[in-house]
């Protein structure tokens, strides 16, 4: 079952957010998630982690006990590209959600790469774009590899009130992909 001892009201609320915001896109892949839980990550700067298999979903109690200071750190990785334009710090849960979204659809589809991989390729394909503008149209954190493009595009595409053409077309493809999962 799901656990937040350690998060404050704001950080509970922020990871309830960041589900409800996913679950009311994609009301098929309630109940195919591992609780989350709030606890102290080895990766101490991380502010979240998920697994690939099983989409669980780990909330850092440095960062989510004190939801009014996490809002405000995020809000400076966002001026500094390092997450996209648009979000906000509940969209930390979403992002995660994206990892374990690209487990599922990996596994689902029997995809010899992961879903992520094969996404990244046809998305900048598709705008026009190339690996290098990754960090200036999306962020920099989502240059990192195809696990961080698919989340970044994911929480962008799904929070921002006016989503960029990258984030824009990868959720016209995932949705595309998401007709077919039941």
């Amino acid at each position: 079952s799901a656990s937040l001892d350690g998060a404050d009201f704001d950080g509970a609320v922020a990871v309830y957010r960041g589900y409800e915001k996913f679950f009311e896109k994609y009301p098929q892949m309630v109940g195919k998630f591992l609780p989350v839980v709030c606890e102290d990550l080895s990766r101490g700067k991380a502010y979240a982690q998920a697994s690939m298999m099983g989409g669980g979903i780990s909330v850092n109690r440095k960062f989510f006990s004190n939801g009014k200071a996490l809002a405000d750190e995020y809000l400076k990785d966002v001026a500094l590209k390092f997450h996209p334009a648009g979000t906000d710090w509940q969209s930390l849960v979403t992002h995660e959600c994206g990892h374990g979204l690209d487990g599922f659809l990996t596994a689902t589809l029997k995809s010899k790469n992961p879903v992520s991989a094969d996404m990244r390729k046809s998305v900048l394909k598709a705008c026009g774009k190339k690996a290098s503008d990754i960090p200036e149209e999306v962020s920099i954190y989502a240059s990192q590899n195809n696990f961080e493009f698919f989340s970044e595009c994911l929480a962008e595409g799904l929070w921002s009130e006016t989503p960029r053409p990258v984030a824009t077309e990868f959720m016209r493809q995932l949705d595309e992909i998401m007709k077919g999962i039941v």
